[in-house]
């Protein structure tokens, strides 16, 4: 495999590492941030090489920063600018941060988001070709603005993110306690169109793809620290990521992981047992350009945005909690293991609604999601679970439709048959309930309250049924 430095092809691994002594802990830290770990159950082995030989080359360019350099980044950490000498305009910066990190010149607590959150504003500057179109704040003089930042998109009138103010208080509590360097924020002003998702989708053929992901995840209701009126972006310190994290959602928030390389599923699948998430965070290829994916989730994710998408994920993985994240991990590996059984054209649907699964991409956990009467944690997974496979038919049809236009979606949705998807359901239910893996809540009486939830909500006269009221149904389940 070939890897570019400075346009001159050498093959990798050939780097060695400088014989420089770094102290413990910050080679702890910057090994954690650059280098793919090793997980149970990995298979994309050609993804972790590639990854490693990228590390060594970005290890190698770290080597080369000098002292000098990142005493100048500590110096000016404190008071962040965007005046001309200031080193966030040094094109060398991602190395001099990472390199800070490794020797031990940041915050023995909080140095891997500093030097995540120093890779994120090096992105926006680059994407944005300088501090033109860029202004720098403090959380603690932009209280309104952040606070607007927390409302819900879509319906303005539900009760946003951190609406009990104690929970505003324990935020803010929270950022005085971090580095002061993680308590600015960068505005991206005059960006480029902020139509919502129907307008761009019909400028555009019906391709809601067209849509960045920022535009994508205001879309959902989730836009803290994402798009305002006016074309305004916020590009948030990563410690105010962790700090809303917390405030929010108290012990089952899941702790953010700054890494500078491709997280394989098997990763992902680690961390929602470990309660943490991975957050990719730009860093520069031999020719200065964003190694980060250029799309998420099938939308352009340019520079900056693809880490705000990872954020969007750990939102959706901490309102779950930690016992259900086990429990959504346990549900992809029930769902897998059926659909080596299921007809081989129900076979490609269902593991990809075993993938999504790991995702945790479970609105009604949210907090501003209709509940059922009788509810509890366990119902919501259980309509959580239901939901999933009706959105594998919905998706089905949509990526039909835009076939149909002449659009290519960026992913592949295979429909499942209704008796698949049923039985998959039903090895869902044999194993929380019957098996009672898992969180011993998920038993009958959750079932049967999930099921008689969606009775009142579909109309008779549609075809959107969902396989936990014919599941219901077939056990038998009261008033369905």
């Amino acid at each position: 495999m070939a890897i570019f430095i400075h346009n001159t092809p050498v093959t990798a691994p050939i780097m060695r590492e400088p014989l420089i002594r770094y102290p413990a802990e910050g080679l702890k830290q910057f090994n954690e941030m650059t280098i793919p770990r090793d997980v149970p159950g990995e298979n994309d082995h050609a993804l972790i090489e590639k990854e490693k030989a990228a590390s060594q080359v970005l290890a190698q360019e770290c080597s080369r920063i000098t002292d000098q350099e990142i005493e100048q980044l500590v110096d000016e950490l404190p008071f962040l600018d965007l005046n001309n000498d200031s080193i966030l305009l040094n094109p060398k910066l991602p190395y001099i941060a990472l390199e800070a990190l490794r020797k031990g010149f940041l915050d023995p607590l909080h140095g891997q988001k500093q030097a995540a959150t120093l890779l994120n504003f090096w992105a926006a500057l680059q994407y944005h070709q300088g501090p033109t179109d860029l202004l720098i704040r403090s959380v603690f003089e932009e209280e309104e603005l952040l606070r607007a930042s927390f409302e819900h998109s879509n319906n303005p009138t539900l009760k946003p993110f951190l609406h009990d103010e104690d929970k505003f208080d324990l935020f803010l509590d929270k950022m005085r306690a971090l580095p002061r360097s993680e308590q600015y924020f960068l505005d991206a002003v005059k960006i480029q169109g902020d139509d919502p998702l129907p307008i761009i989708s019909e400028k555009n053929n019906g391709n809601f793809f067209k849509a960045t992901i920022s535009q994508a995840t205001k879309a959902t209701g989730i836009n803290v620290f994402n798009r305002l009126e006016n074309d305004v972006q916020i590009i948030p310190s990563v410690g105010m990521m962790q700090a809303f994290l917390e405030a929010q959602y108290g012990e089952d928030a899941v702790e953010i992981k700054p890494r500078v390389y491709h997280s394989t599923f098997q990763h992902i699948y680690d961390t929602r047992l470990n309660d943490t998430c991975d957050m990719m965070m730009p860093s520069p290829d031999a020719e200065g350009k964003n190694r980060c994916p250029s799309t998420a989730d099938g939308y352009p994710a340019p520079w900056y945005t693809f880490p705000g998408h990872d954020f969007y994920h750990s939102i959706q993985t901490s309102a779950i909690g930690k016992i259900y994240r086990r429990a959504g991990a346990l549900a992809s590996n029930t769902i897998r293991a059926y659909a080596k059984t299921a007809p081989s054209q129900d076979q490609k649907g269902l593991d990809q609604i075993a993938d999504r699964l790991v995702d945790m991409d479970f609105p009604p956990f949210q907090h501003f999601f209709e509940k059922p009467p009788t509810h509890t944690q366990a119902s919501t997974f259980w309509i959580s679970m239901s939901q999933q496979f009706s959105l594998q038919k919905m998706k089905f049809k949509i990526h039909e439709a835009l076939k149909a236009r002449g659009v290519t979606p960026p992913h592949e949705a295979d429909l499942i048959s209704d008796e698949s998807e049923l039985g998959a359901f039903f090895a869902l239910y044999h194993v929380f309930v019957e098996e009672k893996q898992g969180t011993s809540e998920l038993n009958e009486k959750s079932f049967e309250a999930a099921a008689l939830y969606y009775k009142p909500q579909i109309p008779k006269e549609e075809i959107c049924d969902t396989p936990i009221l014919r599941l219901g149904k077939k056990l038998g389940v009261t008033g369905l």
